[in-house]
């Protein structure tokens, strides 16, 4: 190791050798400064999706604990990719402590355009991602076969692996995987968390190959919560809890409690003492608990469409059902006035239209065919929940820096 620069450079050895006394001085100071288990370790922020952006504060033993019990996600894989900024506690805790925790090799993103080429490279088997990063992996994997002329034989066959999965007999098919391999090379597991992912995507990952484990975090909680296992998972639920979390529902939102929680807001004592009823932090997303034990997001409650008649309809949900049209790059949900009084509203949508599956289609046309799958969607939804109006943005939504969509 060196120190220095320009032709004033030193090495390590000789700097301690020249003052051994100061050294030894120095090393006891830090060893009485060492951090306890409770002492802030990160002050991190939140993503700020529906409100502005809190700083965090996150223990030593939260953090620890969090990454030990995040190990279930990668063992006994040796190589792991992260596609996740580390200023982010998804990618602090998830990405990088847990992997080295486990013993694996880590690679790191350094730029979102070359993750592709990158992960390859490192020769990567499962990768830690959110679901803008994993939608981008499905759509190179099914355009680079739909531009070789495959198209049909692709719907074809993901027609049947979906047949199969409905009588749970789905198992990756062999063209498939070996497409998959030429493209994303021993790719076999994406860690999947942040923020919803389209149901057909995590589905048809599958018939590649890639096994999508889906999990729930929060920052306040260091930040994972929960997560699908290889050994035992459940279809679009968020998985089981993580060891050390104790889990409650008051009116649907999801209420915890553990060592793995924040100590608190940064100099907000308020919103401090606002996130939690005793000792138990309101997370503010709503869910419920399958007879498994697997954990369901429904919605954020912040985001709740309210209609006049009461009733609350979650904006995620609705935005769920129109994740799988293939016209669609991104959705928004969310409450328009009806018109007929200030405190009146309906639901409505708002969509980025896919540029690749819309080409050379006007704005007219794209929004005609858009309608006749919102009107297949209304026909299965109760009358309070059906979508009333359709708009068409031009570009992609505003996102935060971890890449999830601002409303």
């Amino acid at each position: 190791m060196t120190a220095g620069g320009g032709n004033e450079r030193e090495t390590l050895e000789s700097f301690t050798a020249r003052n051994p006394e100061r050294d030894e001085e120095n090393l006891k100071a830090l060893a009485a400064k060492l951090p306890s288990p409770e002492d802030v370790a990160v002050i991190a922020f939140t993503s700020g999706t529906s409100s502005q952006p809190k700083p965090v504060m996150l223990t030593q033993k939260g953090i620890a604990r969090n990454a030990c019990g995040s190990i279930s996600m990668v063992k006994p894989t040796p190589r792991v990719f992260t596609s996740l900024p580390l200023y982010h506690t998804y990618g602090l805790t998830c990405g990088a402590l847990c992997i080295l925790f486990a013993g694996s090799e880590l690679g790191i993103c350094g730029d979102i355009k070359r993750m592709s080429r990158d992960f390859v490279l490192f020769d990567a088997e499962i990768l830690m991602a959110v679901p803008l990063v994993v939608e981008m992996i499905y759509r190179r994997l099914t355009h680079g076969m739909e531009a070789k002329g495959y198209k049909r034989v692709l719907d074809g066959s993901l027609a049947r692996y979906n047949i199969l999965k409905a009588f749970g007999l789905a198992r990756p098919m062999k063209w498939l995987v070996k497409a998959k391999q030429k493209g994303v090379g021993k790719l076999a597991t994406i860690v999947c968390g942040g923020a919803h992912l389209a149901h057909s995507v995590a589905d048809n990952m599958y018939a590649f190959g890639i096994l999508v484990l889906e999990g729930y975090g929060i920052t306040e909680c260091s930040p994972l919560v929960s997560v699908n296992r290889l050994c035992c998972r459940e279809p679009h639920s968020a998985g089981l809890l993580l060891p050390g979390y104790e889990l409650k529902f008051d009116n649907e939102e999801i209420l915890l409690r553990g060592e793995m929680l924040m100590k608190g807001y940064y100099k907000d004592s308020e919103a401090t003492a606002e996130a939690f009823d005793g000792d138990w932090f309101k997370t503010g997303d709503m869910g419920y608990m399958s007879p498994g034990g697997f954990l369901y997001i429904t919605g954020r409650k912040k985001n709740l469409i309210v209609l006049k008649n009461g009733k609350k309809i979650a904006p995620e949900e609705i935005e769920s059902y129109l994740a799988d049209v293939p016209l669609i790059r991104e959705v928004i949900a969310h409450g328009a006035p009806s018109g007929e009084s200030t405190d009146d509203v309906r639901v409505a949508v708002t969509i980025y239209p896919d540029p690749d599956a819309t080409q050379g289609m006007s704005s007219y046309e794209v929004l005609e065919r858009l309608q006749r799958y919102v009107d297949e969607i209304n026909a299965k939804l109760p009358t309070y929940k059906q979508i009333q109006m359709v708009n068409l943005s031009s570009g992609e939504f505003e996102k935060t820096s971890s890449r999830k969509i601002k409303r």
